[in-house]
């Protein structure tokens, strides 16, 4: 009984080890091939693609002695590997599955049998719910299936802050302050239901406020359409909104970033990759935010978002690329109508320029993308642009960018997600220890960024942003963070400055 505990064990740590990279980016998307292609970022030599094939039959069929090798040699790219190479034949076998029966004897008597749950503890609690016989010749016609398990990983992130502020000019004073950013509970998994689906439910509480931040249904493999996602989620817009807050640069996005995109919001979204990860193409309709502490705070009861992304250079043997992108979105707004605001790259300091409510019924924002990367060193950049009416129907006219850059003093990098056009989660080489005198991955980064909420009778202000950083990453989950900063703010009846140190303190599991 133990022995056959430890084997379903292996396999599990197997196939959500190689999952953990997906999770963490909401979801990837699996496409049949034949024969199935090995992913070049993960290995690049001959005989790593005929150990990953290797390995991939040896998850496929339960043996799980290779498999302990891997791990133990550390091959973590092969595993990885080794897995797409599986979820590739899981696609196929699925397929080949629908064509052999009808949905009618899916919740037939012979298919009903007991379900096993399975745990795995690494990073965070994975879990995996199959049938209990995989031995049953007519198991590949139950959802619970070998091939239709559902599995999933549950996690929790805390983010504490604490910061100190001096103004100067007209500004107000800033009280030195310490909050809790974020703690959130989340699931994210995947399993089959008609098609490939991925899934994924987070909440948790900001700064005193609790509310959901993800709540959504991923299906994958739709004809036409790529792929169709429902629920809670962010709105496509944007390169540093959508990459997770685990894994920005700086603690917080820019200003810009925070004044324009469209948050999270209820909405359906379709699209997906393009030309085998080179691009991507979303598009959507939203409705109401969940909390209007990230993005616009539009009381919008409709508006259409979309977003593309291109990589014009794409070197996987020298970790170089070039990525370009655009997006826009265009709303209809209901009771005060449109309002937009920023703050200065600290959660612990006020919106220092704000529109007010503009009391217009419609708006449109567009933003540009673009960044350059190689091995340690990331640059990026975006310029945002939004017209939004006021009640008299004047159309006014508000911009704002931002450039920033960062290298890792230890030589490792940040990885490009294709599934959604962003960098991912950082792979650290070495995790800190002491036992080896090793500090992790420490990362420095600067920003600056610019905003102009001032337009005719609007007088939002301008505000200009200078922001530094140094990132120790203990491991790939959690971080020390440590940010300086100064912003100028010009509006009409005053002009100031507020100069900050902030501290975050990221844990997840």
């Amino acid at each position: 009984m133990l022995a056959s505990k430890k084997i379903i064990m292996w396999k599990l740590a197997v196939f959500l080890l190689g999952a953990t990279v997906g999770f963490a980016d909401k979801g990837s998307e699996a496409v049949a091939v034949d024969p199935p292609k090995v992913d070049a970022n993960l290995v690049t030599t001959v005989e790593d693609v005929k150990e990953a094939t290797q390995l991939a039959e040896a998850i496929d069929s339960n043996d799980t002695n290779l498999v302990a090798v891997a791990i133990a040699q550390n091959k973590t790219n092969i595993v990885e590997a080794a897995r797409a190479i599986s979820e590739t034949n899981f696609v196929a076998s699925v397929k080949a599955d629908e064509d052999a029966g009808s949905w009618e004897s899916i919740f037939s008597k012979e298919n009903r049998s007991r379900m096993q749950v399975n745990f795995y503890l690494k990073d965070g609690l994975y879990y995996e719910l199959k049938r209990d016989n995989p031995s049953d010749k007519n198991v590949l016609k139950s959802i619970f299936s070998e091939k239709r398990r559902i599995t999933g990983r549950v996690g929790a992130k805390v983010h504490i802050d604490a910061g100190g502020f001096h103004s100067g000019g007209d500004m107000p004073d800033v009280n030195h302050n310490s909050t809790t950013r974020r703690i959130r509970l989340s699931t994210y998994g995947r399993t089959y239901l008609f098609r490939p689906l991925t899934y994924g439910v987070e909440y948790g509480v900001s700064n005193g406020d609790y509310s959901f931040s993800n709540g959504y249904l991923w299906f994958h493999e739709i004809p036409y359409v790529n792929s169709l996602k429902v629920g809670l989620f962010k709105a496509p817009m944007s390169l540093e909104y959508m990459q997770s807050s685990s894994s920005t640069l700086l603690m917080e996005r820019a200003a810009p970033v925070g004044a324009f995109v469209p948050g999270e919001r209820l909405g359906f979204q379709i699209g997906g990759q393009l030309y085998e990860g080179k691009g991507t193409l979303l598009g959507g309709f939203f409705g109401q935010t969940a909390d209007d502490k990230d993005g616009d705070t539009s009381d919008s009861y409709s508006r259409f978002v979309s977003r593309g992304t291109w990589l014009v250079m794409d070197r996987p043997e020298s970790k170089e690329l070039v990525h370009l992108g655009i997006s826009s979105g265009f709303q209809f707004s209901q009771g005060d109508g449109t309002r937009y605001r920023a703050r200065p790259g600290s959660y612990l300091a006020p919106h220092l320029v704000d529109t007010g409510e503009l009391g217009g019924d419609q708006a449109f924002t567009y933003a540009l993308e673009a960044a350059w990367a190689k091995g340690p060193f990331t640059v990026q950049g975006e310029f945002f642009n939004a017209f939004a009416d006021d009640e008299a129907d004047d159309t006014h006219d508000f911009f704002g960018g931002y450039i920033m850059g960062s290298v890792f003093l230890t030589g490792d990098s940040r990885p490009y997600n294709r599934s959604n056009g962003t960098f991912g989660r950082v792979k650290l080489k070495r995790k800190f220890s002491f036992k080896d005198r090793h500090l992790g991955a420490l990362e420095l980064t600067a920003r600056a960024s610019y905003i102009d909420l001032t337009d005719g009778a609007v007088q939002g202000g301008k505000m200009s942003v200078l922001s530094t950083g140094f990132n120790c990453y203990l491991t790939q989950q959690n971080r020390l963070m440590l940010v300086l900063g100064g912003a100028n703010v010009d509006k009409p009846d005053s002009n100031g400055e507020l100069y900050f140190v902030q501290t975050r303190f990221q844990v997840e599991f």
